[in-house]
């Protein structure tokens, strides 16, 4: 079945990721999910012989993705790009500023109307978000502000990304699904 929406973003904050776990702040959610867009990198090596191709290897190099809101508070643009919000309201973006590794999680409903895919990237780290702005015309016209994220492998367990659908076995996973990340 193919999937026809995308609702319930919500991010958290990875704390911990080596040899002896993982551990995650509390998801927090992202409001007005639009779109997401994964993009998966793997790299191949390929081996020849006896005039043929004999063997081949992949290895998983990286996730970007883009996930596209209709809003971004900028509380939450600071905690994901690693800015600060001053005393004022005012977000401030410093050249030294670093993001931290984040789990993005959300679902999308699937064509039957009833069954959803869950899903987690597990360990991303958002680039800076740009402003994306045009004069009020005769037709308006939205802007959304865009997240770009690079995922890769936890050092922990090299898992990169959950995914589940929402059947009758799976209630008790699907049902805590924004609690906690595993």
């Amino acid at each position: 079945m193919a999937l026809i929406g995308l609702e319930n973003a919500h991010y958290a904050k990875l704390t911990k990721d080596d040899e002896t776990g993982v551990t995650y702040g509390t998801p927090k959610k992202l409001p007005g999910a639009v779109s997401i867009n994964e993009n998966s990198e793997t790299n191949t090596a390929e081996l020849y012989a006896d005039n043929r191709l004999w063997a081949t290897a992949q290895v998983f190099s990286k996730g970007d993705v883009e996930l596209v809101l209709a809003d971004l508070p900028l509380a939450t643009w600071a905690e994901l790009c690693g800015h600060t919000v001053n005393e004022k309201g005012i977000l401030v973006e410093n050249a030294a500023d670093v993001a931290p590794y984040v789990c993005i999680m959300g679902e999308g409903l699937k064509e039957d109307g009833k069954t959803k895919r869950y899903f987690k990237l597990l360990k991303g780290q958002c680039a800076k978000v740009g402003l994306d702005m045009n004069t009020k015309s005769n037709n308006p016209e939205f802007k959304t502000n865009t997240l770009k994220v690079t995922f890769m492998a936890r050092q922990f367990d090299g898992n990169y990304k959950y995914v589940i659908d929402s059947t009758g076995e799976n209630t008790t996973v699907t049902s805590g699904w924004y609690s906690a990340v595993e």
